[in-house]
């Protein structure tokens, strides 16, 4: 490959998997929300939306840091070699986004939109009937959510 093809390369590359990468973290983000249903109501306003909109463009901006990788890799004079790690690369990157995707809505976004309510986490899930409570478990002394009890087995 020459120097000529190497970014029109990379884009189309990545590019095409981009929606993959979207997908996953929005099969992710929508899980929780069926999954712990109804305590997400309260979060569906226009001011949320704007919130959701800033993530996802923070995590497509973190997408690109593949083409720092992948650009590199193809002038090298191992080209073919460099194209060889573009999967492990886009998997890797991919489910490092989901663990930290899963860490950020438990720890940062659920906690968060019970705080907006005003009322203990007990009473908003009692008095919107959710018998479904996700399973809280500790980590280093802190509180954290799991709604896939079934992903996460260690």
């Amino acid at each position: 490959m020459t120097d000529r093809n190497t970014i029109p390369d990379a884009i189309r590359y990545w590019e095409a998997r981009r929606i993959l990468y979207n997908a996953a973290l929005a099969a992710l983000a929508t899980g929780w929300v069926v999954r712990t249903w109804p305590h997400f109501r309260p979060a569906f306003t226009p001011q949320s939306l704007v919130r959701v909109l800033i993530l996802a463009g923070l995590a497509n901006l973190c997408y690109c840091a593949a083409y720092m990788v992948d650009v590199p890799l193809g002038l090298s004079s191992s080209g073919s070699t460099g194209r060889r790690w573009r999967f492990p690369l886009w998997l890797f990157g991919t489910l490092f986004a989901l663990v930290f995707a899963q860490y950020w809505i438990g720890d940062e976004i659920y906690p968060f939109v019970d705080a907006h309510t005003n009322r203990p986490l007990d009473q908003a899930s009692e008095n919107q009937g959710n018998t479904k409570r996700p399973r809280e478990i500790c980590l280093r002394g802190r509180r954290l959510f799991e709604p896939f009890p079934d992903l996460w087995v260690w």
